[in-house]
């Protein structure tokens, strides 16, 4: 697991730390009846909520692009034994 992927994980694990946050506040605001402070927090779990998909994205992309360049390092390293073998062969 590259830095990379542990700072994006880390990332993750914090937002769903601070969505838990803010749930439990805005179910007090709602115990309250304070509907101005619900609304806030209610907001503010929505933009939470999509910095967090937002960085999931970037996570997946991340681990695709690195399965890609595997892919083309080994594709590449078999090319170059198939030329050595026909080399060897002539």
């Amino acid at each position: 697991m590259t830095k990379r992927d542990k700072r994006l994980k880390k990332g993750i694990d914090s937002l769903d730390k601070q969505i838990s946050i803010h749930e439990e506040k805005r179910q007090k605001a709602k115990e309250k009846w304070n509907i101005e402070l619900e609304g806030y927090y209610e907001k503010e779990i929505d933009s939470l909520k999509k910095y967090k998909k937002r960085k999931e994205k970037i996570l997946w992309k991340w681990k695709e692009g690195e399965k890609r360049i595997g892919i083309r390092i080994s594709l590449s390293l078999i090319v170059q034994q198939i030329t050595q073998e026909i080399k060897l062969s002539y």
